[in-house]
């Protein structure tokens, strides 16, 4: 029992730190409905990974994501979706934005979404986007899951959200954290 207390003295707050921690980095809440894009910029590029949170509600649009203002055919999305009672598959290719969300016309449920971008700040290979997200209306609504990628090897240092139609509601909130490596 000795070996447990001399291990445990032995632990500072630093070695505490968890390597792979989320760091909020931006959050944009919309002001006025019918916002037709929220854009995160001058992303610092000292983390693994992304992870952008957003929460909205109707009208019904759908939103896409550019990364560093590049709306050339370079982007490409596969998706499933489902609504609890079928499944449909879709896809883009050579597009010039990544479908990301589609929001229903619900103008008090909330959308819910995660998108992970990885290894966004390496220079050395293109983007991959994971997307998932899904809304319940009391008994209907659906759910998304999206990938996508960029084919482009520079670092990303801006993200836009773009609504196809109607822009966001107000109050539809978009968070951007950093994700550290682990050690």
């Amino acid at each position: 029992m000795p070996i447990i207390g001399i291990v445990a003295s032995s632990i500072t707050n630093s070695t505490l730190a968890d390597a792979g921690a989320m760091v909020p980095l931006q959050v944009v809440t919309v002001v006025t409905s019918g916002t037709t894009s929220v854009t995160f910029t001058n992303i610092p590029q000292t983390y693994a990974h992304l992870q952008i949170r957003c929460v909205t509600v109707g009208p019904a649009v759908y939103d896409y994501i550019n990364l560093n203002g590049d709306a050339t055919s370079s982007y490409a999305w596969h998706q499933f979706t489902g609504d609890g009672a079928s499944v449909t598959a879709a896809n883009g290719s050579n597009t010039s934005l990544v479908y990301a969300n589609q929001i229903g016309t619900s103008t008090t449920i909330p959308y819910v979404s995660t998108i992970d971008i990885f290894d966004y700040a390496n220079t050395n290979k293109y983007k991959t986007l994971k997307i998932i997200g899904g809304q319940d209306t009391n008994g209907g609504g659906g759910i998304w899951f999206r990938t996508g990628h960029w084919r482009s090897n520079n670092g990303i240092t801006q993200v836009s959200f773009i609504s196809s139609t109607g822009g966001y509601n107000q109050y539809a909130k978009f968070a951007l954290y950093g994700i550290k490596a682990a050690s």
